[in-house]
C-alpha cells in the first residue's frame, strides 16, 4: 500500500528505521512530536493526507473524519483492544472503508517487570517507602487481578511464581486460569479480600469508583497497568 501523504499527527515515538520505511511508501511524510489539544489543530495537521498515524492520546472522532475525507488508512501506534475503548472512532472509520489497524501484544513483559519491581520496593521498603511496618514478601500475599487478558494473565503467573495467592475478576470466566489455581471472585469479593489489587483493563474503562474503594478499605496497594485511568 502506497500513499500520497502520510501524517503522524502527534508523538507516535517512531524510531529512525520506521521513519525511513514510511518514506518508501509515502510521497510526502509529515511527523509531529507534540500533542494537539484542539480538534481544529488535528484537522489542520491531517489536511489532505490519505494516511494517518496516531498515538492513543489524540481523539480521532467522526467530525475529524468528516473534515478529512482523503483518509483511507489509520495506523494506531498503540494497542487496539476493541473499537469501543479506542481513541479513534474505529466503527465509523470502517463504515467509510477506511482501514484501521493497531499494534497487538507489545511491551507486556516490561509491564510485568515493572509491577514486580514496584511491589518488591513497597513490600521491602526500598526507596524509604514501605507498605507495612515490617518488611514482607510476595509469598502468601493475596493479589487480585481485575481483567485477565494478556497482561493480566502474565502478571497473575508472575505472582503465582512468587508464591502469592492470586484471585481474578473478569467479564468472562477463564477456565484455563482457574485450572491453574487462579481463583475467580466477583468484583466486590475480590476488592474485599485482596491486599494488592491490579487493574489490567482496556483504555477508557473506569471500573473503580467511591463504592468500590469503600469495599476495598484502607492500607491496600492499587496498581494500574492500563493505558489511562481505571478509577
Amino acid at each position: 500500500m502506497n500513499f500520497k501523504k502520510i501524517v503522524a499527527v502527534d508523538e507516535t515515538l517512531l524510531n529512525e528505521a520506521a521513519l525511513a520505511q514510511l518514506k518508501t511508501i509515502g510521497e510526502e511524510v509529515v511527523v509531529y512530536h507534540d500533542f494537539p489539544t484542539e480538534e481544529e489543530e488535528v484537522i489542520r495537521r491531517i489536511g489532505n493526507a490519505d494516511c494517518l498515524l496516531v498515538s492513543f492520546r489524540t481523539p480521532i472522532r467522526r467530525s475529524v473524519l468528516d473534515a478529512c475525507p482523503n483518509i483511507r488508512y489509520i495506523g494506531m501506534c498503540c494497542t487496539l483492544y476493541n473499537p469501543e475503548s479506542s481513541n479513534v472512532d474505529v466503527i465509523e472509520a470502517r463504515k467509510r472503508g477506511i482501514t484501521v489497524l493497531g499494534v497487538k501484544d507489545y511491551g507486556d513483559e516490561g509491564v510485568v517487570e515493572y509491577v514486580v519491581s514496584e511491589l518488591v520496593r513497597l513490600l521491602h521498603g526500598f526507596g524509604n517507602v514501605r507498605w507495612l511496618e515490617e518488611s514482607t514478601e510476595l509469598t502468601g500475599r493475596k493479589v487480585g487481578i481485575i481483567g485477565l487478558g494478556k497482561t493480566g494473565g502474565m502478571i497473575a503467573e508472575a505472582m503465582r511464581f512468587f508464591g502469592a495467592e492470586v484471585l481474578y475478576y473478569s467479564r468472562t470466566r477463564k477456565a484455563e486460569a482457574e485450572a491453574k489455581g487462579i481463583a475467580y471472585r466477583p468484583l466486590a469479593d475480590l476488592l474485599k479480600e485482596a491486599e494488592i489489587v491490579c487493574t489490567c483493563l482496556p483504555r477508557n474503562n473506569y471500573l473503580l469508583g467511591d463504592p468500590e474503594f469503600a469495599l476495598m478499605g484502607d492500607r491496600k496497594i492499587l496498581v494500574n497497568t492500563s493505558v489511562g485511568p481505571t478509577f
